[in-house]
């Protein structure tokens, strides 16, 4: 008899931390963090597409202007951007 009511305590403690683990995970972690990763990650690409746009566009403004350019090498300081991760 009291080895079943040892086992009775146990799941006394256990139900009611289950069910508080629970009530916390359904209300204070809705968005799950696969959503979150995928929405980081696509905030990052978007930064790196602008500035990718800005560059090409910088550089063919650069090759309007002067399109004796093309000669030279010195359209690659523009792409000098490994820090950028561009």
């Amino acid at each position: 008899m009291k080895q079943i009511s040892r086992r009775n305590v146990y799941l006394i403690i256990a139900i009611p931390i289950l069910l508080v683990l629970l009530f916390c995970e359904w209300f204070l972690f809705r968005e799950s963090s696969h959503e979150k990763e995928a929405d980081r990650v696509y905030h990052v690409f978007e930064s790196k597409e602008r500035r990718v746009q800005l560059l090409m566009d910088s550089v063919s403004f650069q090759l309007t202007n002067n399109p004796k350019i093309l000669s030279d090498w010195s359209l690659l300081h523009f792409f000098q951007n490994h820090d950028q991760g561009l």
